[in-house]
């Protein structure tokens, strides 16, 4: 085998499995008849890969389970996210409360778009209402991004702090555009119950934070795991982006957020790099968590129908 055909035949493994068996002497025919073996052809042949799978990864969105999973996460975002909202809101009138002369007027505007906007998501998704879903969303969504971005030039971390929170805000917007209502998803009075975790967790001691986060977290997942196991892993990988956020966070700008305290005097701003790759990871990371659900999925359908 010369070297020009393993190397093409290194990059026609890129290609879907059925795509390779179909077309993938065919094409390795056609590169070594032609003779360029050069950067442009390697690039050519890496894109096109990559549309290929990309295009197979999505040609499973067709599947009305998708949408099924789509009202889920629609529910028990809109759910989870009203509740961070009813938090902060909760935080602010206890504060006040406690120190009459605290100013809550940083609560009010913004704060206030993006309560009643999951409660208005909220709402679309139990009537079953896409236009009220969408609309609630992408109010929640918007205030979502506003809230921290109004100290952004002052405190770059708080935006970063807040990503996940973003993320999730489009997921559900995103759900709520194309999800299909079916019954109120199973698992729902356990993600009530986080939501209610999450509440109280704004107002307990510091001590108690971390670990009511924890027990709302866990009763999120109770609830998933509630679901029809035909949606289930969908609904996962939905999830997916969010739970990327946090170690790309972590991980990937650990850096940028020391620099930023210890020189308050020089605030160092997300660069366009940083701001690609805070928008890349957590689509990859769909794409990948559906491709593996797709392929875990494959082979009970074969045995199922075998059976």
């Amino acid at each position: 085998m010369t070297t020009p055909e393993k190397r093409f035949r290194r990059l026609i493994a890129l290609y879907p499995k059925d795509h390779r068996a179909e077309y993938g002497e065919e094409m390795l025919g056609v590169l070594l008849a032609d003779g360029r073996t050069g950067p442009a052809v390697t690039a050519d042949l890496v894109r096109a890969a990559l549309g290929a799978r990309f295009r197979e990864t999505f040609a499973g969105f067709r599947d009305e389970r998708w949408r099924h999973a789509a009202y889920a996460v629609q529910f028990f975002g809109s759910l989870l996210l009203l509740a961070m909202a009813v938090r902060r809101f909760a935080m602010a009138i206890l504060s006040m409360v406690r120190w009459p002369g605290y100013d809550i007027s940083p609560f009010y505007g913004v704060d206030m778009v993006r309560l009643l906007g999951w409660a208005v998501a909220l709402t679309g998704a139990v009537l079953g209402i896409r236009l009220l879903g969408v609309t609630g969303a992408a109010a929640g969504l918007a205030g979502e991004i506003v809230a921290p971005f109004r100290y952004y030039l002052d405190t770059p971390a708080q935006v970063l702090n807040a990503y996940w929170i973003f993320v999730a805000a489009t997921v559900v917007l995103i759900a709520a555009a194309v999800s299909a209502r079916r019954a109120i998803p199973r698992g729902w009075p356990f993600v009530v119950a986080a939501g209610v975790v999450l509440i109280a967790q704004g107002m307990a001691p510091l001590n108690l934070r971390v670990p009511l986060f924890g027990a709302a977290a866990v009763l999120t997942l109770i609830g998933v795991a509630r679901l029809d196991p035909a949606i289930r892993g969908r609904v996962i990988a939905f999830g997916v982006p969010v739970l990327a956020v946090f170690p790309l966070i972590r991980l990937g700008f650990d850096g940028f957020v020391r620099h930023n305290m210890g020189h308050p005097e020089a605030i160092m701003l997300i660069s366009p790099v940083q701001w690609a790759v805070l928008v890349i990871v957590p689509a990859a990371a769909f794409v990948v968590a559906a491709e593996i659900d797709r392929r875990f999925r494959a082979p009970m359908a074969g045995t199922s129908k075998g059976a």
